[in-house]
């Protein structure tokens, strides 16, 4: 008779530290907000699907580009649109990247998305991108990030998505995934939310939008 208090104070441990848990990993968002408060107008270089310089009139509905390259970071990234293939805004994907060292242990869950073109995970996806060789590259990969933080621009919170639609139309005011697996919940990713324009944390398992990258490596970027 003597166990019984003993026990019940064990499963009320239990269930608080696992509701403090869930509570962390709900509320932690805004953890490394933007700092471009003070964004100028940046240049960018569009790019044709060959990767040639893009010489359209600039009207993506009547002339798209595919790709855009950043100077600030010569990193060259993905551009999204309205059809219904391989690169449409409207297709989410699970988190799952079963040969990263980052990953903690924790691979993350495939095919949890809704896609047309490939699986619906951020390994598929980034295989089917590779293999089609957008805009000449086959090196193309999950953002980290510190770089997907870089093309986050405030200028456009208002009404979000909080990033310059000259350079990249069709993003959804939203989440994006990045490939950093959250630390303490190994089971979770950092993504971008483009709707108010600062990191969160998020189960891995859950669908996501996701926007590729190539180029070197950013780990952090370089302070002005």
């Amino acid at each position: 008779m003597q166990s019984q208090p003993h026990s019940l104070h064990n499963h009320i441990v239990l269930v608080f530290f696992t509701v403090c848990a869930m509570l962390a990993l709900t509320l932690l968002t805004s953890c490394s907000r933007s700092t471009n408060e003070e964004t100028t107008n940046v240049v960018m270089e569009r790019l044709n699907a060959d990767g040639t310089p893009y010489t359209g009139s600039g009207d993506f509905a009547k002339d798209p580009w595919f790709c855009v390259r950043d100077p600030r970071t010569e990193l060259v990234w993905e551009v999204k649109n309205s059809d219904p293939g391989l690169h449409s805004k409207e297709h989410t994907y699970s988190w799952y990247e079963p040969d990263l060292e980052g990953s903690e242990g924790e691979p993350g869950l495939p095919n949890a998305g809704v896609c047309r073109g490939s699986d619906c995970d951020t390994r598929a996806f980034t295989i089917a991108v590779n293999t089609e060789r957008l805009c000449g590259f086959d090196d193309w990969r999950v953002p980290g990030h510190a770089e997907i933080g870089s093309i986050n621009d405030l200028r456009f919170r208002d009404p979000p998505p909080t990033i310059d639609p000259a350079y990249f139309p069709n993003t959804q005011a939203a989440a994006y995934w990045t490939v950093s697996t959250y630390g303490f919940y190994p089971e979770s990713a950092w993504s971008w939310q483009f709707d108010f324009g600062h990191d969160r944390v998020d189960w891995k398992k859950e669908p996501k939008y996701l926007r590729l990258v190539r180029g070197e490596v950013i780990h952090r970027l370089k302070k002005k």
